[in-house]
């Protein structure tokens, strides 16, 4: 390996601890190994395991003092420390080998020093133990399955799979990450241990669970992560509708395919964001207690948008996104039906103003990857060309304010005035070219229909 790594960060880390204890028992473990064996190109984060009591500190100082990098950041309690070694643009972290036993109340490890075997089999894949030994240049495969499986392609515990996801089940998610990332499948006994343990993953944060749900979401190889986490009942579990939902075979005449493989041709058709991807996910996820047959036999899903939509929300609220996110994903879900007959230009208008131009076009991209006729097609299109072309404001300036209003009217401030404004507002709305003296015109009218009673000061 030593070609596709001289003068890099490990060649320099190699120079550095010749001759010192460190030399031999200094080994880069996990995702960097396992991208340059798989050719991808250097990782820019590197992890280093020392087999010395205490050693990933300490070679950390060494390293500062040698190399330039930022000053060790130090976690005493777990014998890590990460620095940054700026020739290089790569973040290091560094520890000693261990073992580990775990406290199944906290699921914090009790960590003490390790030999390099015992730091292996506590890792969590065969792909993610790979070693590489800097000093001899060499390419360690202490479980003797790592190198195979990378070549198979293959997902699998390091040891026995009862024992890895209960130790910790926030890796079910990293298996199901990983196989997202890589495009590789998950060895059945593996996978069946993930599929028992699934309920244990209530014992880890939301905040944990959602991050590695948000990689699987926007991974390159997402399908193999979505249909991994349906076959195994996980994403049953983090989102109960699916239950249902996953159970209609027949939509309808107007679906060719059922409702999961519809939603995967939605996340296929929309932009590869996670905003975009969670949105189509959950977009029909409320169609499993919506569903009716008339006495036709036509299938309906009358409101599944609204039941969708609050669903989406729940989950995110759960999982801790963020409000901006959670309303745009609700927005965008509450909305995808209002786009099937064409939108007037006034209620495209209402819209833009109520939420914003870049949110409505959020919304319309759901809309449209949603849509499998040509006519829909042109349909959503068209809102989305006139968004573009339009002149009007997300905020409206209305050229006849309240104060003009008062004092024409002879009226104080209250609710009138601003009833009398929003008739205003949705004249420009129908029409933004409306000069003042055509406004004026519109609310001489509202005042005379609707407020005849008001002694006009004019």
């Amino acid at each position: 390996m030593a070609s596709s790594i001289m003068k890099t960060a490990t060649y320099n880390i190699a120079q550095a601890i010749r001759g010192t204890k460190f030399e031999g028992k200094t080994y880069i473990v996990g995702g960097y190994v396992r991208e340059l064996v798989r050719q991808r190109g250097e990782p820019k984060d590197i992890d280093i395991v020392v087999e010395l009591p205490n050693g990933g500190i300490e070679l950390a100082s060494l390293l500062y003092k040698k190399l330039n990098t930022t000053k060790p950041v130090i976690f005493k309690k777990f014998g890590t420390a990460q620095i940054y070694c700026k020739d290089y643009n790569v973040d290091i972290e560094l520890v000693m080998t261990r073992k580990e036993a775990y406290d199944f109340k906290t699921r914090n490890p009790v960590v003490e020093f390790g030999t390099i075997n015992d730091d292996v089999v506590r890792r969590d894949f065969t792909i993610n133990s790979l070693l590489y030994d800097i000093s001899s240049d060499k390419l360690l495969d202490l479980t003797n399955n790592g190198l195979k499986d990378l070549k198979d392609k293959i997902i699998r515990t390091t040891g026995n799979p009862d024992v890895i996801f209960m130790e910790d089940p926030l890796r079910i998610m990293r298996a199901i990450r990983f196989a997202s990332q890589l495009g590789f499948q998950i060895e059945y006994n593996t996978a069946d241990a993930m599929k028992k343990y699934r309920k244990s993953l209530e014992m880890i944060s939301e905040e944990r669970i959602r991050d590695e749900f948000c990689k699987i979401l926007t991974s390159r190889f997402y399908g193999y992560g979505l249909d991994y986490l349906v076959e195994l009942g996980i994403l049953q579990y983090l989102i109960p509708e699916f239950t249902e939902m996953l159970k209609i075979k027949n939509q309808g005449k107007w679906h060719i395919k059922d409702a999961w493989n519809h939603t995967l041709e939605v996340i296929s058709e929309i932009e590869p964001t996670l905003e975009h991807r969670l949105a189509a996910l959950l977009h029909d996820v409320g169609k499993g207690t919506t569903m009716t047959e008339d006495e036709k036999g036509d299938i309906h899903f009358y409101g599944h948008q609204a039941v969708s939509a609050l669903a989406a929300r729940r989950f995110m609220r759960r999982y801790k996104f963020t409000n901006e996110q959670i309303n745009k994903v609700f927005t965008a879900i509450l909305m995808h039906m209002s786009f099937v007959d064409g939108m007037l230009d006034k209620t495209i208008r209402k819209k833009i103003n109520q939420h914003g131009k870049e949110l409505f076009l959020f919304c319309v991209d759901l809309a449209e990857a949603d849509s499998k006729s040509k006519q829909r097609l042109t349909i959503v299109q068209n809102i989305r060309d006139f968004v573009y072309t339009d002149k009007i404001e997300e905020e409206i300036k209305l050229p006849i304010n309240g104060n003009m209003v008062m004092e024409k009217y002879n009226l104080k401030p209250g609710p009138v005035i601003g009833k009398l404004l929003k008739a205003e507002k949705e004249a420009l709305f129908d029409n933004p070219k409306l000069t003042i003296d055509e406004l004026w015109v519109i609310i001489d009218k509202e005042v005379k229909n609707n407020y005849w009673d008001i002694e006009l000061g004019y």
